[in-house]
């Protein structure tokens, strides 16, 4: 019987541990979804500057 305890709390331990790591695994998707939308933004506003700066060196504004 001590051995099924053993056996039930490696299990236990070894819920927890998963339990855990989905956690963290679902903050980090959070994470990428965040920097990948920032990333995107980014790019969009580099791309409008490049689009005025190209404007200006053409028309002397």
């Amino acid at each position: 019987m001590a051995k099924k305890s053993e056996a039930q709390k490696a299990r236990e331990q070894a819920d927890a541990k998963l339990r855990e790591e989905r956690a963290k695994a679902t903050q980090r998707s959070g994470r990428t979804a965040a920097d990948e939308a920032w990333k995107e933004k980014l790019r969009q506003q580099q791309e409008e500057q490049d689009r005025r700066d190209t404007f200006d060196e053409n028309y002397d504004v």
